[in-house]
């Protein structure tokens, strides 16, 4: 038997070495019974593990054709729990439901074309027109003031603002495909138009028409990415939507730079825009329509049932209601936060950049302009090289467990920032006192450089930060409500972000300078010194929102731990092994093992699956306990505190009345001995009776 089940074992065993799952010890078949054979737990090991193999290969081996010479007994699988809990409920690796839909080629160039390419020339005239500012007031003949400049560079903004929640919930309600074609399409002929129109009404009309179907883009590419994104790979896309929308607006800027100061119209760079464009949406023709949509198939339903499922669902939700539920779920509502807290910061520093180092230090104007380039742009690379990458590699942000892990890493690097922004106001005051060039000499001004440094540092950890929260926003809302969310966020963005972060800082200097009485020639670099350290301040304001937002997700996995823990139970309760598989994989998701009891009741719950499809296995012979006792012994082991607390007190009544019982027998046993001992012939024996035994009480005894 030995020989045979070594044997085995070496030919199930994995090419690596690993911790041993199972161990094996040969015992009478009496000990087997009454210790339990946990079969079910090695049937659902890790793949990895292949030792799983010899449970069929164990059906030779039993009691009744055991050779000749060898005691009955059964072989005993010792199952160490610790390894179970961790590999049966975590599993070795993330799975990634996309593929059935969409092949990961197909979604690689998907991503580049329509998340990144299209994203960056829409993204091509925010940069484009404030380099053509010059141009097109000598062509139109000084026509527009400074107000209606600013009118125009800030039109498709407000396009976005007014359009993000009409395109998230139009892309719960009508196909994908037929939008993006739509919104791109419009795109392209907005741009061409815009560069061929010289009428300041039109040119106004056709930037609102921009940004609102930029938002269209943005919804979807959100939304598409979260659902779509390998899971390995799910962050670092969320990060380079951020980047390609960056790199789109420097190549504006220095196509539409270039070209007017070399004596082109400012057309050009718009024509050139609305042909790439154009060239876009011919590939966009050729995608399929299920390569684009927003939501996957559930397990076990047919991808046509699932699609009407949906649609009814998403129907029956009105605007109102989604909007309801958006506000109660806190974790989204705290990652929205926290991401226009980030965009405020960043347009902000951008918004006063210029004025600062001009006016406080006196720099050139082109030297400004560069060191803002390199600030940013190396503050931005560093954290998007490595923020999504560790967020990927600590298995992201797909389940609820994860959500909480990503959460406690973006709060301390929230630390980072909040240690920057104070690091920058000071650099500001002791400048503004110092009033001096610095000690570095032919370095430079010192506060310069350490002011610079801190910037960098806040833009670094930002961009770390926002792709993560960008796929948060999206994970934690159900699949059906995820295009009007990623829309309501956009808005918010647009709104407390971008629209805020040069306002506030703009008010706050003009009410200074109101309620000072400060004199603008002495006072003025007062003004920007309070402004820029307001938007700095914004950074101690995103460990509060972390903080509630972390406190948040870890309220959402305790619920959905106890909704798991409380369905299996209830499974337990109807035997129901099919309820039993789907919820052992849905443990796996909330990281059942680390609540209080979970790791036993989905030990309990692998134990019964297993018993069950070796009960059903006509060609394995049982080893152990059956399905049915487990769950009938389970009953006890998962009821409630007050089902126990009924079952305590039934079995103490019970309890008390075989005490009673005991001692009458006690008594009885006394009373027999004691005749038995003093008498020594018929009469004793009969004096023993009458003395307080009755013959009933004999025959009892």
């Amino acid at each position: 038997l030995h020989s045979r089940f070594d044997q085995v074992c070496t030919m199930a065993a994995p090419a690596s070495p690993s911790p041993p799952l199972v161990e094996a010890s040969a015992q009478p078949r009496g000990e087997c019974l009454q210790s339990g054979i946990l079969l079910g737990r090695s049937a659902f090991a890790s793949k990895k593990d292949r030792t799983v193999g010899f449970i069929s290969e164990m059906g030779s081996i039993s009691p009744h054709s055991s050779p000749k010479g060898l005691v009955d007994t059964d072989v005993h699988l010792h199952v160490q729990s610790r390894h179970i809990s961790t590999d049966c409920v975590t599993g070795p690796c993330q799975s990634d439901p996309a593929q059935a839909i969409v092949p990961r080629s197909a979604r690689f160039v998907i991503f580049l074309i329509m998340c990144q390419a299209v994203q960056a020339f829409m993204s091509y005239d925010g940069g484009a027109t404030p380099a053509s500012l010059d141009t097109i007031q000598a062509e139109m003949d000084n026509a527009w003031t400074p107000t209606e400049f600013g009118l125009l560079g800030a039109m498709d903004k407000v396009g976005m603002t007014c359009t993000s929640i009409l395109w998230g919930r139009a892309l719960q309600l009508c196909n994908a495909k037929i939008l993006l074609t739509f919104g791109l399409l419009l795109n392209t002929a907005c741009t061409a138009l815009f560069g061929s129109l010289r009428h300041k009404g039109l040119m106004l009309s056709m930037k609102f028409l921009l940004g609102a179907s930029q938002s269209l883009q943005g919804v979807w590419s959100a939304v598409w990415t979260v659902t779509m994104a390998p899971p390995e790979y799910k962050t670092m896309w969320l990060g380079l939507g951020g980047l390609s929308a960056g790199l789109g607006n420097g190549i504006g800027t220095a196509v539409a730079g270039f070209t007017t100061a070399n004596g082109l119209p400012y057309a050009l760079a718009f024509q050139a825009q609305a042909a790439v464009l154009g060239l876009f949406w011919l590939v966009l023709l050729v995608l399929k329509r299920r390569w684009l949509v927003l939501s996957l198939p559930t397990a076990g339903q047919q991808q046509h049932e699932q699609a009407s499922l949906t649609r009814s669902k998403q129907k029956s939700l009105s605007t109102l209601s989604q909007l309801r539920s958006l506000s109660q779920n806190k974790v989204y509502v705290w990652s929205a936060l926290a991401i226009s807290s980030a965009m405020f910061q960043m347009s902000g520093i951008q918004f006063l950049w210029v004025r600062v180092f001009v006016e406080i230090w006196g720099l050139n104007k082109n030297h400004v302009t560069i060191a803002f380039l390199v600030v940013t742009a190396m503050g931005g690379g560093i954290g998007l090289g490595l923020g999504p990458r560790y967020i990927d590699r600590r298995g992201g942000f797909g389940t609820p467990p994860g959500v909480v892990k990503t959460l406690r890493v973006l709060g301390k690097v929230s630390i980072v920032a909040a240690l920057a922004g104070a690091w920058g106001i000071a650099c500001l005051v002791g400048k503004v006192i110092s009033k001096d060039q610095g000690f570095w000499r032919q370095w430079g001004d010192h506060w310069l450089w350490m002011l610079w440094g801190a910037i960098l540092l806040i833009f670094a950890a930002r961009n770390a930060c926002i792709p993560a929260l960008s796929g948060i926003n999206v994970e934690v809302v159900p699949v059906q409500s995820r295009s009007f969310a990623s829309g309501l966020e956009l808005t918010l963005r647009n709104i407390l972000g971008y629209t805020f972060g040069p306002l506030l800082p703009g008010l706050i200097m003009d009410s200074l300078g109101k309620v000072l009485k400060i004199d603008p020639q002495a006072g003025n670099d007062w003004q920007l010194c309070v402004g820029l350290g307001f938007v700095f301040t914004a950074n101690f304001l995103d460990l509060f929102i972390f903080q509630r937002a972390i406190a948040s997700a870890k309220l959402t996995l305790e619920a959905e731990q106890a909704a798991v823990l409380e369905h299996l139970r209830e499974a337990f309760k109807n035997e129901d092994v099919a309820s039993l598989e789907q919820l052992v994989a849905k443990a796996r998701t909330v990281n059942l093992q680390s609540h209080k009891d979970g790791a036993a009741v989905v030990g309990m719950a692998n134990e019964a699956i297993g018993a069950h499809h070796v009960q059903s296995n006509r060609d394995v012979p049982a080893l152990g306990l059956d399905a049915t006792t487990l769950f009938s012994r389970s009953k006890i082991a998962l009821a409630s505190r007050e089902e126990l607390i009924k079952r305590v007190s039934d079995l103490d009544l019970e309890a008390g009345r075989l005490r009673a019982e005991n001692e009458r027998l006690h008594l009885l046993l006394a009373q027999c001995s004691d005749g038995s001992i003093t008498g020594v012939g018929a009469e004793e024996t009969v004096s023993g009776q009458d003395a307080g035994s009755t013959p009933s009480d004999a025959h009892d005894l």
